[in-house]
């Protein structure tokens, strides 16, 4: 086994440790764990609650990763769902978008129609 890897081309073998590292650092979670971030879940809430104009009866809040880099997201939801309706649609909703390493508020959406952030 050995003098099977010794006879194998350099390019071969950077390619099977590259693929190796990937797969542990995969394994490991690193790549999506959330030690970078610096704002919590609670005060991704209370940022994006002071863009309400409504009170939700549901409020929903996620880790997103986005762009190149991955940047740590919370995708926070603010909906009053529709009773009467068996699909589970909403009556009002709310989407406010939080960099979580910021707390800058990147994006929000209003009952499905998207608005850049101002400021």
């Amino acid at each position: 086994m050995i003098a099977r890897w010794r006879a194998t081309e350099t390019r071969w073998k950077a390619l099977i440790l590259l693929g190796g590292a990937l797969v542990i650092l995969g394994l490991s979670g690193r790549y999506g764990s959330t030690t970078d971030l610096e704002i919590s879940k609670v005060k991704a809430v209370e940022i994006g609650s002071e863009y309400l104009d409504f009170e939700p009866e549901i409020t929903e809040s996620r880790i997103l990763r986005q762009g190149f880099f991955r940047r740590p997201v919370w995708a926070v939801n603010f909906r009053i769902p529709d009773p009467a309706d068996p699909r589970n649609e909403t009556l009002r909703q709310l989407v406010v978008e939080v960099d979580a390493v910021t707390g800058d508020v990147l994006r929000i959406g209003d009952d499905g129609a998207d608005e850049p952030a101002s400021g």
